[in-house]
């Protein structure tokens, strides 16, 4: 395993209150995102390297995640003891947010544009022989499913 490093770039935090800071962080990085995607998908086209990028990189903050909560117990009492509420369930709440972003994920991977071995369908030629390509197009009605599932990621964080 590597070294972990300072400042975030890692995936391994070094300990409870930095992996505490980091899943809050990671959990701002996600929800300001998925708004972000929300609000634009809704009012206008969106090209396939935005929704490519996204998923991307919600699968690197889901990773992330992932390694927090591979702290376990130990990770679980911090984190309640910082919320220091005891009718919130913040394992439940964190639960229900990583099983979000798994549906989330797993909504834009199967509704994605692909051919039948699974390529993606991403670009198109711009123009006649100009050997320029463009981004395929979704308007606001093709995500309208991504939007609500974007809708309810966005709910299972405060």
């Amino acid at each position: 395993m590597p070294f972990p490093t300072l400042g975030g770039s890692g995936t391994v935090p070094d300990n409870l209150s930095t992996a505490w800071t980091q899943a809050r962080t990671v959990a701002g990085y996600v929800k300001e995102h998925s708004k972000s995607l929300r609000d634009r998908s809704a009012v206008q086209n969106v090209g396939t390297s935005e929704i490519l990028d996204y998923v991307n990189q919600l699968a690197s903050w889901r990773e992330q995640l992932a390694a927090i909560a591979a702290m376990g117990t130990p990770m679980a009492d911090y984190a309640k003891a910082q919320v220091a509420n005891p009718a919130e369930d913040i394992v439940a709440e964190f639960n229900a947010m990583t099983a979000q972003i798994d549906a989330t994920i797993t909504n834009i991977v199967s509704t994605f544009p692909k051919d039948a071995q699974g390529r993606l369908l991403a670009k198109t030629w711009l123009g006649t022989n100009t050997g320029r390509t463009v981004d395929v197009q979704f308007t606001p009605a093709d995500l309208a499913s991504l939007r609500t599932q974007l809708n309810t990621l966005i709910a299972t964080m405060n």
